[in-house]
């Protein structure tokens, strides 16, 4: 695109600037896989 000039350059100049940190109990993230694995499972089969 014209903005660095070689990948190095690009390299050089990265910064983090953000990070996430997953902070749900574990009874909710219990639940949620749960459902999730559920719905999933009511898929199969479903092709036309």
């Amino acid at each position: 695109m014209g903005f660095w000039d070689s990948f190095e350059e690009l390299r050089e100049n990265w910064a983090e600037d953000k990070t996430w940190q997953p902070d749900m109990d574990e009874e909710t993230r219990r639940k949620g896989y749960a459902g999730w694995k559920k719905a999933v499972e009511r898929t199969y089969g479903w092709e036309e």
